[in-house]
Protein backbone atom coordinates (compact mmCIF):
# COMPACT_ATOMS: atom_id res chain seq x y z
CA UNK A 1 0.00 0.00 0.00
CA UNK A 2 1.29 3.84 -0.65
CA UNK A 3 1.60 6.26 1.96
CA UNK A 4 -1.30 7.91 0.64
CA UNK A 5 -3.24 4.95 1.13
CA UNK A 6 -2.43 4.84 5.02
CA UNK A 7 -2.58 8.28 5.73
CA UNK A 8 -5.86 8.22 4.80
CA UNK A 9 -6.87 5.29 6.38
CA UNK A 10 -5.03 6.12 9.92
CA UNK A 11 -6.67 2.78 11.80
CA UNK A 12 -4.27 0.83 9.34
CA UNK A 13 -1.28 2.18 10.95
CA UNK A 14 -0.74 -1.24 13.28
CA UNK A 15 0.80 -2.91 14.85
CA UNK A 16 2.73 -0.22 16.86
CA UNK A 17 5.58 1.33 17.54
CA UNK A 18 7.57 0.98 14.85
CA UNK A 19 11.14 2.33 14.45
CA UNK A 20 12.51 4.54 11.78
CA UNK A 21 15.84 4.08 12.89
CA UNK A 22 17.43 1.35 14.75
CA UNK A 23 16.72 0.63 18.56
CA UNK A 24 18.37 3.03 20.74
CA UNK A 25 19.29 5.54 18.04
CA UNK A 26 20.62 8.78 18.88
CA UNK A 27 17.89 10.24 16.46
CA UNK A 28 15.73 7.08 15.47
CA UNK A 29 11.73 8.78 15.35
CA UNK A 30 9.66 6.01 16.92
CA UNK A 31 5.88 5.93 15.40
CA UNK A 32 4.24 5.19 18.76
CA UNK A 33 0.65 6.25 17.75
CA UNK A 34 -1.45 6.61 14.70
CA UNK A 35 -1.60 10.57 14.87
CA UNK A 36 2.55 10.50 14.76
CA UNK A 37 2.27 7.85 11.73
CA UNK A 38 -0.04 10.40 10.11
CA UNK A 39 2.11 13.16 10.71
CA UNK A 40 4.99 11.32 9.37
CA UNK A 41 3.14 10.03 6.22
CA UNK A 42 1.70 13.46 5.61
CA UNK A 43 5.55 15.25 5.77
CA UNK A 44 4.52 18.84 6.97
CA UNK A 45 5.63 17.91 10.92
CA UNK A 46 8.62 16.19 10.37
CA UNK A 47 10.41 19.08 7.68
CA UNK A 48 8.61 19.47 4.62
CA UNK A 49 8.62 17.46 1.30
CA UNK A 50 11.30 19.51 -0.03
CA UNK A 51 13.63 17.65 2.75
CA UNK A 52 15.16 14.13 1.34
CA UNK A 53 15.01 12.81 4.88
CA UNK A 54 11.26 13.95 5.59
CA UNK A 55 10.55 11.74 2.23
CA UNK A 56 13.02 8.49 3.23
CA UNK A 57 10.54 8.94 6.52
CA UNK A 58 7.22 8.30 5.05
CA UNK A 59 8.38 5.63 2.61
CA UNK A 60 10.44 3.54 5.26
CA UNK A 61 6.98 3.81 7.43
CA UNK A 62 4.51 2.61 4.69
CA UNK A 63 7.39 -0.17 3.65
CA UNK A 64 7.59 -1.43 7.28
CA UNK A 65 3.61 -1.42 7.59
CA UNK A 66 3.47 -3.16 4.18
CA UNK A 67 5.94 -5.67 5.41
CA UNK A 68 3.87 -6.38 8.77
CA UNK A 69 0.73 -6.97 6.65
CA UNK A 70 2.49 -9.70 5.26
CA UNK A 71 3.82 -8.38 2.15
CA UNK A 72 7.03 -9.30 0.55
CA UNK A 73 10.35 -7.37 1.05
CA UNK A 74 13.11 -9.30 0.00
CA UNK A 75 13.26 -6.44 -2.77
CA UNK A 76 13.98 -3.70 -0.10
CA UNK A 77 15.56 -4.99 3.05
CA UNK A 78 18.88 -3.95 2.32
CA UNK A 79 17.46 -0.77 1.71
CA UNK A 80 15.51 -0.78 4.95
CA UNK A 81 18.44 -1.70 6.80
CA UNK A 82 20.85 0.73 5.53
CA UNK A 83 18.17 4.01 6.20
CA UNK A 84 17.87 2.50 9.98
CA UNK A 85 21.18 2.28 10.19
CA UNK A 86 21.48 6.40 8.76
CA UNK A 87 18.88 7.53 10.57
CA UNK A 88 19.73 6.24 14.24
CA UNK A 89 22.16 9.09 13.49
CA UNK A 90 20.19 11.89 11.36
CA UNK A 91 16.77 13.46 11.32
CA UNK A 92 14.71 15.30 9.86
CA UNK A 93 16.47 18.42 11.15
CA UNK A 94 20.13 17.26 9.97
CA UNK A 95 19.33 17.64 5.66
CA UNK A 96 20.90 20.40 4.86
CA UNK A 97 23.88 19.94 6.94
CA UNK A 98 24.64 16.84 4.88
CA UNK A 99 27.06 16.16 2.48
CA UNK A 100 26.23 15.86 -1.40
CA UNK A 101 26.87 11.55 -0.88
CA UNK A 102 24.35 11.54 2.06
CA UNK A 103 21.91 13.50 0.30
CA UNK A 104 22.40 11.26 -2.59
CA UNK A 105 21.84 7.96 -0.74
CA UNK A 106 18.61 9.33 1.00
CA UNK A 107 17.20 10.23 -2.14
CA UNK A 108 17.59 6.83 -3.41
CA UNK A 109 16.81 4.89 -0.56
CA UNK A 110 13.34 7.19 -0.81
CA UNK A 111 12.94 6.23 -4.32
CA UNK A 112 13.72 2.22 -3.65
CA UNK A 113 11.31 2.34 -1.09
CA UNK A 114 8.69 4.41 -2.69
CA UNK A 115 9.02 1.98 -6.01
CA UNK A 116 8.15 -0.92 -3.72
CA UNK A 117 5.52 0.50 -1.78
CA UNK A 118 3.83 1.81 -5.38
CA UNK A 119 3.81 -1.87 -6.31
CA UNK A 120 6.81 -1.44 -9.07
CA UNK A 121 9.57 -3.38 -7.39
CA UNK A 122 7.11 -4.98 -4.64
CA UNK A 123 4.29 -7.62 -4.72
CA UNK A 124 1.86 -5.01 -6.56
CA UNK A 125 -1.15 -4.16 -4.69
CA UNK A 126 -3.15 -2.31 -7.23
CA UNK A 127 -3.40 -5.25 -10.15
CA UNK A 128 -1.34 -5.12 -13.04
CA UNK A 129 -0.75 -0.95 -12.77
CA UNK A 130 0.60 1.43 -10.81
CA UNK A 131 -1.19 2.78 -8.01
CA UNK A 132 -2.14 6.30 -8.40
CA UNK A 133 0.14 9.17 -7.96
CA UNK A 134 0.64 13.20 -8.74
CA UNK A 135 3.65 13.40 -7.37
CA UNK A 136 5.05 16.04 -9.60
CA UNK A 137 3.36 19.43 -9.78
CA UNK A 138 4.43 22.76 -11.53
CA UNK A 139 2.91 26.29 -10.77
CA UNK A 140 3.87 29.19 -12.66
CA UNK A 141 2.58 32.70 -11.88
CA UNK A 142 1.04 35.00 -14.17
CA UNK A 143 -0.82 38.24 -13.42
CA UNK A 144 -3.50 37.72 -11.04
CA UNK A 145 -3.19 34.33 -11.67
CA UNK A 146 -1.32 30.92 -10.98
CA UNK A 147 -1.30 28.23 -14.04
CA UNK A 148 -0.88 24.82 -11.62
CA UNK A 149 0.01 20.99 -13.92
CA UNK A 150 0.79 17.74 -12.69
CA UNK A 151 1.46 14.46 -14.09
CA UNK A 152 -1.54 12.61 -15.02
CA UNK A 153 -2.34 9.26 -12.41
CA UNK A 154 -3.67 6.48 -14.59
CA UNK A 155 -6.03 5.20 -11.40
CA UNK A 156 -6.88 8.66 -10.24
CA UNK A 157 -10.67 9.59 -10.58
CA UNK A 158 -9.98 13.16 -10.00
CA UNK A 159 -7.79 15.68 -8.43
CA UNK A 160 -8.32 18.15 -5.47
CA UNK A 161 -6.43 21.22 -5.05
CA UNK A 162 -5.14 22.66 -2.06
CA UNK A 163 -3.70 26.29 -1.09
CA UNK A 164 -2.11 28.13 1.22
CA UNK A 165 -0.73 31.20 2.27
CA UNK A 166 1.88 29.85 4.72
CA UNK A 167 4.74 26.64 3.70
CA UNK A 168 3.36 23.78 4.72
CA UNK A 169 0.23 24.56 5.31
CA UNK A 170 -2.31 24.79 6.88
CA UNK A 171 -4.31 24.78 3.30
CA UNK A 172 -8.09 25.29 2.07
CA UNK A 173 -9.08 23.65 -0.61
CA UNK A 174 -9.99 26.13 -3.75
CA UNK A 175 -10.98 23.25 -6.10
CA UNK A 176 -12.36 19.28 -5.27
CA UNK A 177 -13.26 17.09 -8.63
CA UNK A 178 -11.05 18.34 -11.14
CA UNK A 179 -10.96 15.83 -14.26
CA UNK A 180 -7.76 17.55 -15.95
CA UNK A 181 -4.56 17.77 -14.96
CA UNK A 182 -4.64 21.49 -15.26
CA UNK A 183 -6.18 24.15 -13.47
CA UNK A 184 -6.04 28.07 -13.60
CA UNK A 185 -6.35 30.09 -10.14
CA UNK A 186 -7.64 33.10 -11.17
CA UNK A 187 -8.88 34.26 -7.63
CA UNK A 188 -4.73 34.83 -6.77
CA UNK A 189 -3.70 38.43 -5.50
CA UNK A 190 -0.75 39.84 -7.14
CA UNK A 191 2.35 39.94 -4.89
CA UNK A 192 1.18 36.74 -2.83
CA UNK A 193 3.40 33.83 -2.17
CA UNK A 194 0.95 30.97 -3.00
CA UNK A 195 1.65 27.61 -1.93
CA UNK A 196 -0.19 24.23 -3.13
CA UNK A 197 -0.90 20.88 -3.10
CA UNK A 198 -2.32 18.46 -5.83
CA UNK A 199 -4.16 15.11 -4.02
CA UNK A 200 -4.86 12.64 -6.76
CA UNK A 201 -8.59 10.95 -5.47
CA UNK A 202 -9.91 7.33 -6.22
CA UNK A 203 -13.17 6.28 -5.79
CA UNK A 204 -13.62 9.22 -2.89
CA UNK A 205 -10.01 8.72 -1.49
CA UNK A 206 -6.92 10.67 -0.97
CA UNK A 207 -4.79 8.20 -2.49
CA UNK A 208 -1.46 10.41 -2.24
CA UNK A 209 -0.37 14.16 -3.03
CA UNK A 210 2.54 16.10 -4.19
CA UNK A 211 5.10 17.95 -3.54
CA UNK A 212 4.13 21.20 -2.70
CA UNK A 213 5.11 24.40 -5.30
CA UNK A 214 4.85 27.86 -5.13
CA UNK A 215 3.94 30.65 -7.16
CA UNK A 216 4.12 34.75 -6.73
CA UNK A 217 1.76 36.09 -9.15
CA UNK A 218 2.54 39.49 -10.29
CA UNK A 219 2.21 41.89 -13.39
CA UNK A 220 6.42 41.22 -14.09
CA UNK A 221 8.73 43.06 -12.36
CA UNK A 222 9.62 46.75 -14.25
CA UNK A 223 12.31 47.07 -17.03
CA UNK A 224 15.32 47.18 -16.43
CA UNK A 225 14.54 44.19 -14.00
CA UNK A 226 14.26 40.58 -14.85
CA UNK A 227 13.76 37.50 -12.46
CA UNK A 228 14.48 33.86 -12.97
CA UNK A 229 15.74 30.58 -11.39
CA UNK A 230 18.95 29.80 -10.95
CA UNK A 231 20.50 26.20 -11.27
CA UNK A 232 18.15 22.87 -9.99
CA UNK A 233 15.44 24.27 -7.75
CA UNK A 234 12.45 22.21 -6.40
CA UNK A 235 9.30 24.37 -6.93
CA UNK A 236 9.28 27.42 -9.88
CA UNK A 237 10.19 31.11 -8.25
CA UNK A 238 8.66 34.41 -8.67
CA UNK A 239 8.98 38.03 -7.89
CA UNK A 240 7.24 41.11 -7.65
CA UNK A 241 7.56 44.51 -7.30
CA UNK A 242 5.17 47.75 -5.70
CA UNK A 243 6.13 50.83 -4.67
CA UNK A 244 9.90 50.45 -4.81
CA UNK A 245 9.52 46.85 -3.07
CA UNK A 246 10.24 43.59 -4.30
CA UNK A 247 8.85 40.39 -2.95
CA UNK A 248 11.02 37.23 -4.40
CA UNK A 249 9.58 34.10 -3.72
CA UNK A 250 12.29 30.73 -4.55
CA UNK A 251 13.94 27.48 -4.01
CA UNK A 252 16.95 25.65 -4.10
CA UNK A 253 19.69 23.61 -2.09
CA UNK A 254 22.02 26.52 -1.24
CA UNK A 255 24.17 29.28 -2.87
CA UNK A 256 27.17 27.28 -2.08
CA UNK A 257 29.52 24.60 -3.60
CA UNK A 258 29.55 24.73 -7.41
CA UNK A 259 26.21 24.50 -8.20
CA UNK A 260 23.72 27.32 -6.93
CA UNK A 261 20.19 26.96 -6.59
CA UNK A 262 18.50 30.13 -6.08
CA UNK A 263 15.63 32.82 -7.07
CA UNK A 264 16.75 35.48 -8.58
CA UNK A 265 15.62 39.01 -9.61
CA UNK A 266 18.77 41.17 -11.40
CA UNK A 267 19.64 44.01 -14.66
CA UNK A 268 22.28 43.82 -16.72
CA UNK A 269 25.38 45.77 -16.15
CA UNK A 270 29.13 46.11 -17.53
CA UNK A 271 32.13 48.01 -15.43
CA UNK A 272 31.92 48.90 -12.35
CA UNK A 273 28.32 48.84 -10.45
CA UNK A 274 26.65 49.60 -6.98
CA UNK A 275 24.24 47.54 -5.90
CA UNK A 276 21.85 49.24 -3.31
CA UNK A 277 19.42 47.02 -1.02
CA UNK A 278 17.45 46.94 2.29
CA UNK A 279 16.35 43.15 3.06
CA UNK A 280 12.69 44.09 5.05
CA UNK A 281 12.21 40.31 5.96
CA UNK A 282 12.95 36.78 4.81
CA UNK A 283 10.52 33.82 5.78
CA UNK A 284 12.05 31.16 8.07
CA UNK A 285 11.57 28.25 5.62
CA UNK A 286 15.34 26.98 6.52
CA UNK A 287 18.44 27.81 8.68
CA UNK A 288 19.97 28.33 5.84
CA UNK A 289 17.47 30.55 4.03
CA UNK A 290 18.89 33.65 2.88
CA UNK A 291 18.32 36.99 1.00
CA UNK A 292 21.04 39.47 -0.09
CA UNK A 293 22.72 41.34 -2.92
CA UNK A 294 25.15 40.07 -5.55
CA UNK A 295 26.81 40.29 -8.45
CA UNK A 296 27.13 37.79 -10.60
CA UNK A 297 28.85 36.74 -14.27
CA UNK A 298 26.86 34.51 -15.99
CA UNK A 299 22.82 33.35 -15.18
CA UNK A 300 24.97 29.95 -14.89
CA UNK A 301 24.46 27.51 -11.51
CA UNK A 302 27.96 27.93 -11.83
CA UNK A 303 28.52 31.27 -12.27
CA UNK A 304 31.42 32.98 -10.19
CA UNK A 305 29.56 36.00 -7.96
CA UNK A 306 30.25 38.14 -5.37
CA UNK A 307 27.55 38.12 -2.81
CA UNK A 308 26.48 39.32 0.99
CA UNK A 309 23.61 37.72 2.82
Amino acid sequence: MTIGYYKNHPTAITPLPIKLGTSGGAKTLVVSSQQIGVDVLGQHVYGAPANGITKLYAQLLAAKLNKLKGASSSVVDATISSADTFLAAYNHNDWSYLTAAQQASVLAWHLALDNYNNGITGPGHCGSTECARALTATATPGNAQVRLGWSASPEATSYNIFRSVTPNGPYTTIKSGQTGTNYLDTTAVNGTIYYYVIAAVKSGVEITDSDEVSAVPSAGVPSPWSTKDIGTVIATGGAHQASGTFTVVGSGNDIWNTADAFRYVYQTASGDCTVVARVGSIGNTDQWAKAGVMIRETLNANSEHASTF
